[in-house]
């Protein structure tokens, strides 16, 4: 199927690239800033505390980079080193998603912010550019990689075994870089045409149940976006159309593409503002199951060994993500057994598995995983991710629940108290409270920074 070109518009290419050499961040919503602002402390918070070195995939890539070497220009969270800011975005790209609490833009389905922000970080510490320009690299960053999973239709990726995170991301992070180092449109396009020859990503990860893979994807993403940028400020060409030419990402990736989505209200409707925080520690398809779970339990002080079954109804495309599924973090029959125990969702809950103690195990095997197909609609829709919930009791009671927008969602967002809260229990696990402060000053007041080395700094240890 040919891309077409949507109805009184330039070619698509040339509007989305204007769009990021002309953007201004003085034009751009307070709500805008102050969620690009919110955005970054929440990743920030995500990154340090995934940061330490008991996540296998945090500690190789690290040592990765170690082995590799890279001019010092860019830091890697959490350690004395600097590298290259190519290497920087890959390994803070990595690391950003190790512990699954990094945001997840709700109609794309990508995790935007573990691609953009690692690119964003890298380029403008190099860089050494203002508060301003980072802020503006993030939302033209949003911007680029949400229309692109969007305009690719997530559900036909899927169907196809592609990642939409890693391959909107590659975009996402080209265009950031790109806004960054102000590359006129020429070299715009070409960023755009680069990345799209580098653009990757499988849902293969889904097998390996290590959550190292899916990491991974998000940390090659930010790497690939950044060296798009790079070669291309440089005057390395890339293919003159990567989005309507004559070989495209849309024939490649979907075969049934919605090119007008790229860019359809574009500087009007800013993707950022579509993005969901997580609370709990897992794919977010199961966090309205969650909440309305924990809520079920809690109002009825039910305990684990009053439950007959748990009965869950996701959109049917989610199922075959999270149903039983061998990595844990994607696994809603585990996550709700362990809920009921433990009555909340921790991190290291998807790195040990509590099935080896036998009041989960025993509830494991009496949660059922269904697909609705009122909720798919909506999911497609609306980027709604409900789950009806219903906990039938061992004296026959059915309690039910139906949840739309979980907690994080952007109609149920979280408070600037409760991102602050969710940074400094992150933060504090590898850093002072005090340096968590720090941090949390400096992004507040992150349109008067004159310098982003300054956060570079901050994320730094003195010693490795």
């Amino acid at each position: 199927m040919n891309a077409k070109q949507p109805k009184n518009v330039g070619k698509i290419i040339e509007v989305l690239a204007k769009y990021i050499d002309s953007l201004s961040f003085n034009t751009l919503p307070h709500t805008v800033i102050q969620r690009a602002k919110t955005v970054t402390l929440d990743t920030l918070g995500v990154l340090l505390a995934a940061s330490a070195k008991k996540y296998q995939a945090s500690d190789l890539v690290v040592k990765f980079i170690q082995s590799v070497g890279g001019r010092p220009e860019s830091t890697i969270v959490r350690t004395s080193l600097k590298t290259s800011c190519v290497n920087a975005a890959f390994a803070n790209g990595t690391i950003a998603n190790v512990i699954e609490l990094d945001d997840s833009h709700n109609a794309s389905t990508a995790h935007t912010a573990a691609v953009i922000i690692p690119a964003a970080l890298a380029v403008s510490e190099k860089m050494g550019v203002d508060g301003k320009s980072f802020i503006r690299a993030i939302v033209i960053g949003y911007d680029a990689g949400c229309r692109v999973c969007l305009s690719l239709d997530p559900a036909v990726l899927y169907k196809r075994g592609f990642h939409p995170t890693a391959i909107g991301g590659c975009f996402g992070a080209a265009a950031a870089a790109a806004s960054i180092l102000n590359l006129d449109k020429e070299r715009l396009i070409n960023a755009l045409g680069l990345a799209g020859c580098q653009a990757s990503g499988l849902m293969a990860w889904e097998t390996e149940p290590k959550q190292m893979s899916k990491s991974f994807q998000t940390g090659i993403a930010s790497r690939n976006g950044v060296t798009a940028a790079l070669l291309a400020q440089m005057g390395f060409a890339g293919p003159p159309d990567i989005f309507e030419g004559k070989y495209n990402i849309f024939n490649a990736f979907s075969g049934q593409s919605k090119p007008e989505e790229l860019i359809k209200e574009l500087g009007v409707r800013f993707e950022i503002m579509g993005t969901s925080l997580k609370r709990h520690a897992c794919c977010r398809f199961i966090h309205a199951a969650l909440d309305g779970f924990l809520e079920i339990i809690e109002y009825n002080h039910i305990n684990p060994k009053d439950i007959k079954q748990i009965l869950l109804e996701f959109p049917k495309s989610a199922v075959p993500v999270i149903d039983n599924n061998e990595l844990l973090s994607h696994n809603a029959q585990y996550m709700i057994a362990v809920a009921a125990v433990d009555k909340k969702i921790k991190v290291d809950q998807i790195f040990e598995d509590k099935r080896r103690d036998c009041r989960v195990l025993d509830l494991y095997k009496r949660v059922k995983v269904l697909g609705n197909l009122e909720l798919e609609k909506l999911f497609f829709e609306r980027g709604k991710r409900s789950s009806i919930i219903e906990v039938i009791t061992q004296d026959g009671r059915k309690l039910k629940k139906r949840v739309d927008c979980p907690k994080g969602d952007p109609e149920n967002f979280l408070s600037q108290e409760e991102v602050k809260e969710k940074f400094i229990d992150l933060a504090r696990q590898v850093i002072s409270i005090e340096q968590g402060e720090e941090i949390v000053e400096l992004v507040d007041k992150l349109e008067k920074i004159n310098n982003m080395k300054y956060l570079g700094a901050l994320l730094r240890l003195k010693t490795l």
